[in-house]
């Protein structure tokens, strides 16, 4: 279903929006993208998005009501796309182009992580080239993630760690932390040493610590200040050969519409270089569509045209499809930002 959505988000049309119509042009290998059209995932997005007047309803478990049916609903359109009768039925050779890439040459299943992410790796690697990594998500999949990471650094899967900084980590291995982020109306809050994120508070709680602390697995939460979440994301990464991972805190992003500002909370500075890849960050959406919250040290949200250096949407077809992908798209917003710096 996630690859048949891929394709969906790889697949370009013209829209009559009075006849809310999207008629296909041009399929994945074509790659013809322009202004002038959308891809079949945006049309959805589009036709299927939370009303503008989502944060008037005062209760978040009912805001969380309206998006999750209409997640479904557009879930419903993404996966069926490639299927017979469906306007992406020629495409269903691009679900299977992807299966035959994310197959581990064992024949044990899918992979996890996508090769093109192990190429960057091993190209910064063999570059000696100095990273800080830190896997986010909203989902239940980080420990998998986390497993499959270590088991690549140590050379257990089918595509091989190389370079000084690879072999580096493999020989001085510490697990890498995992925490939880968890946002409400007064703040962010986080803990260590899980892998999930807490549930919403039951309505009339007033959240923050009192509630994290009255549940057994967040009773170490604390609360940290926008401007001080990088410092601590480096200071625990850097006790782990600079890796760790994080779960974003669904609920927040969700109930607030999916609006960036409710987003996965991505601090930035001009001394490091900082680059996010999500395939849900959308920028110059007038109605702040997005999933990362981009900040400056001050704790100031960021303008698109400043977020736009550190942000890449990934298109999950081509970057399963293409081992380079990764690759390129890192090295632009690099040399992006450095043009920017003396």
């Amino acid at each position: 279903q996630v690859l048949a959505a891929n394709v969906s988000a790889a697949s370009y049309g013209t829209v009559d929006r009075e006849a809310k119509l999207w008629t296909l042009l041009h399929g994945p290998e074509e790659r013809q993208r322009s202004e002038d059209l959308m891809s079949y995932s945006e049309y959805v997005d589009e036709v299927l998005y939370g009303p503008p007047a989502m944060n008037d309803v005062a209760v978040a478990a009912e805001r969380l009501v309206i998006m999750k049916q209409l997640r479904k609903q557009r879930q419903a359109k993404y996966y069926t796309f490639p299927d017979k009768g469906s306007q992406g039925e020629a495409f269903q050779w691009a679900v299977e182009k992807q299966m035959e890439h994310l197959k581990r040459p064992s024949g044990e299943g899918l992979c996890n992580i996508i090769p093109s992410f192990f190429q960057v790796m091993n190209e910064l690697s063999e570059a000696d080239y100095p990273f800080v990594l830190y896997f986010r998500t909203f989902g239940t999949d980080l420990p998998h993630i986390m497993a499959e990471w270590k088991s690549f650094v140590f050379g257990e899967l089918e595509y091989k760690p190389s370079g000084p900084i690879l072999q580096k980590m493999k020989e001085n291995w510490v697990d890498p932390t995992i925490g939880a982020i968890y946002r409400d109306k007064d703040g962010m809050y986080l803990t260590w040493g899980v892998a999930a994120g807490p549930p919403l508070p039951p309505h009339g709680s007033e959240g923050g610590l009192a509630y994290l602390h009255s549940l057994e697995t967040y009773k170490s939460a604390h609360k940290v200040e926008d401007i001080s979440l990088f410092p601590e994301m480096s200071t625990v990464a850097q006790k782990a050969n600079n890796v760790a991972g994080f779960v974003d805190y669904f609920y927040h992003w969700s109930s607030h519409g999916e609006r960036a500002h409710a987003g996965k909370l991505m601090p930035t500075d001009q001394r490091n270089y900082h680059v996010f890849f999500d395939d849900n960050i959308f920028l110059f959406d007038p109605d702040e569509n997005s999933i990362v919250d981009f900040r400056r040290e001050d704790g100031t949200p960021l303008g698109d045209a400043e977020a736009a250096q550190y942000a890449v949407q990934v298109e999950p077809y081509f970057a399963i499809v293409n081992n380079d992908y990764f690759t390129r798209l890192l090295t632009e917003r690099l040399e992006r930002q450095a043009s920017t710096r003396v």
